[in-house]
């Protein structure tokens, strides 16, 4: 059975189901289902979808979004198949539910679909009119990750418009100067031939005149001097028909000249509008990039400054290297001081939360989801300190408050990480439907007490690293994995509590938390990854160092394996993804 057949089969059943037909009336149409096989599955669809939508639309009130969904996912296929009339009239049929619906991502998401199919045919002025649509919905309605996505898109719109201007006017420069060539090289045959043809006259007339001279001497020759009167009169008749044919060429070679100027002049207009419409392209990169870097401003504004992180913490490094002006990657940390005790007079102790996180993408995109990350996690630790958790801050005041976070109480790195989940699915509208995009972050958690050494660590998708040292300073390397699952609501994933990993660590023992991007780096000799087993080498044959020299060797390592260049192709590599590593000695 194709996958085309196959496609069919299902979108059939979807439709059925989001017009909410009971499994009775599904069995019922098990002819039109084997009629599938044969090809016309889509045809079948149509003529479903119509019947329902022009006659029975006024009873079934209630699934009108399933319908308004049937008809997007048949758009989305015809859409892959190259069929964009098909796929636009299944979209306008599908919007015109949704605004009756008023339901403003569905409504914004189809115009995001027209948009992509209108760029697909080339009409890169209809799909910006609806990129903008979808973007001022997303807007109204603060639904950040739509918008970021709409705005992803509008970048793309933008670059391939920029690089199809910039083809066209390459290649009808290269048209031009080949033209010009093939021209000019008409026009140099010609004065060759001009200048061979004044050569023969000029041989020409030397031999009348030499003729001439021995007519002269041999004037009692008559008959001799008719012969050569009679060949002077037709060399001089060739030479008026060469002179004519001379002139005419000229002519010729003038009417080309001008037709050269003309063809220069309306090339040099033409270059000129191309540098208009570029200016205005650059203008407005400029524009963008201006509103990038004022974003970046803004994104290291809300993680951690250097200040707190070194108030906080006594020996440590991050390495932090953005691909793009900004960073899906981010770091964060939170000093919480709580009482061991009940009485305002027991005492208290510090704990470290430090978190190293990947969010989807990375640039733009990527940002947004990074700014959502740092903004829950400071709201679940405002909640803890309001449950009774503070902040150093003040620290003795609030803990010796009736409310304090007491010994018996436990603060989990898991129970972070599940409650930073639930805010991501409920803020991304998550439902784990297949079409949904897996938006989300991989992070890796620790909560670190200083005065007992112990470390408790939960990860998404990512690992703890330790080297643990002993007396004779001989170093054991040690890798914690995170749970297989990531911040947010996969398709056929049901979200399970995150698994917490407590530890004892010793005086001088070290940690690592970090995303994927400096293992996943392609360079070197090979151009391949850098890999993780040459991480793990690095960190252990560096443990010696001060965590300064240490982050120093990672940073140079990397450089170096981006910035390898080949000696036969020269070929060098750019940097893939964002990179954070965040490295702590105890």
């Amino acid at each position: 059975m194709s996958h085309k057949i196959l496609i069919g089969k299902f979108l059939f059943i979807k439709l059925l189901i989001s017009i909410s037909i009971f499994a009775s009336d599904i069995d019922s149409h098990n002819v039109l289902l084997q009629k599938c096989d044969s090809g016309d599955s889509f045809e079948i669809l149509n003529k479903i979808a119509a019947s329902y939508i022009h006659n029975d639309i006024t009873t079934i009130t209630g699934n009108r979004k399933g319908i308004a969904d049937a008809l997007g996912n048949i758009a989305v296929i015809y859409k892959a198949w190259g069929e964009y009339e098909k796929a636009l009239n299944h979209l306008q049929i599908s919007l015109d539910i949704l605004q009756m619906l008023n339901d403003k991502n569905g409504i914004a998401g189809a115009y995001n679909n027209i948009g992509s199919i209108y760029k697909n045919r080339g009409n890169y002025s209809k799909a910006q009119i609806y990129y903008m649509k979808a973007l001022n919905i997303y807007e109204k309605n603060q639904n950040f990750a739509g918008s970021a996505s709409t705005l992803n898109k509008i970048g793309i719109l933008y670059k391939e418009l920029r690089l199809l201007i910039k083809d066209k006017a390459l290649k009808e420069s290269e048209l031009y100067k080949q033209r010009f060539i093939r021209n000019s090289l008409f026009a140099g045959t010609i004065l060759l031939l001009l200048l061979l043809l004044l050569l023969l006259l000029f041989l020409l007339y030397n031999r009348n005149r030499i003729k001439q001279k021995a007519n002269l001497q041999l004037s009692i020759q008559k008959a001799q001097i008719q012969n050569q009167k009679e060949e002077i009169e037709s060399h001089r008749d060739e030479i008026l028909t060469k002179n004519k044919e001379i002139m005419k060429i000229n002519k010729e070679l003038k009417q080309q000249q001008t037709d050269l100027e003309k063809a220069f002049k309306k090339s040099a207009q033409q270059q000129l509008k191309l540098l208009i419409a570029f200016e205005k392209i650059s203008s407005h990169q400029k524009e963008i990039n201006e509103s990038i870097q004022y974003a970046h401003k803004i994104q290291m504004a809300v993680m951690p400054p250097e200040d707190y992180l070194n108030s906080i913490i006594d020996n440590y490094f991050i390495l932090f290297k953005p691909r793009d002006i900004v960073s899906g990657d981010f770091y964060w940390a939170r000093e919480i001081i709580f009482s061991q005790g009940v009485t305002p007079s027991d005492a208290l102790t510090k704990i470290l939360v430090i978190a190293a996180a990947d969010c989807t993408g990375h640039g733009v995109p990527g940002a947004f989801m990074s700014m959502l990350g740092i903004s829950y996690l400071n709201e679940i630790a405002n909640t803890l300190v309001s449950q009774g958790v503070t902040q150093s801050q003040g620290a003795i005041q609030s803990a010796t408050q009736s409310h304090a976070l007491t010994n018996n109480d436990c603060l989990l790195a898991s129970e972070i990480l599940n409650r930073l989940r639930d805010k991501i699915i409920s803020t991304l509208h998550q439902s784990g439907k297949a079409e949904e995009a897996d938006d989300g972050m991989d992070i890796a958690l620790c909560i670190f007490e200083p005065s007992t050494l112990k470390l408790q660590f939960a990860g998404a998708h990512n690992p703890l690293y330790l080297i643990l040292s002993d007396a004779e300073h001989r170093y054991v390397f040690e890798e914690i994995k995170g749970d297989n699952m990531p911040i947010s609501k996969l398709f056929s994933m049901r979200p399970k509590p995150f698994t917490d990993h407590n530890l004892q660590l010793s005086k001088n023992d070290r940690f690592y938390i970090f995303s994927d991007g400096y293992a996943n780096q392609f360079g070197g000799p090979e151009g391949k990854k850098f890999k993780y087993q040459q991480l793990k080498q690095l960190l252990i044959s560096s443990a010696h160092l001060t965590m300064k020299e240490q982050k120093d060797i990672l940073d140079k390592a990397i450089e170096d394996w981006i910035g390898y260049k080949d000696q036969y192709t020269g070929q060098v590599y750019n940097q893939l993804d964002d990179i954070l590593i965040i490295g702590v000695k105890v």
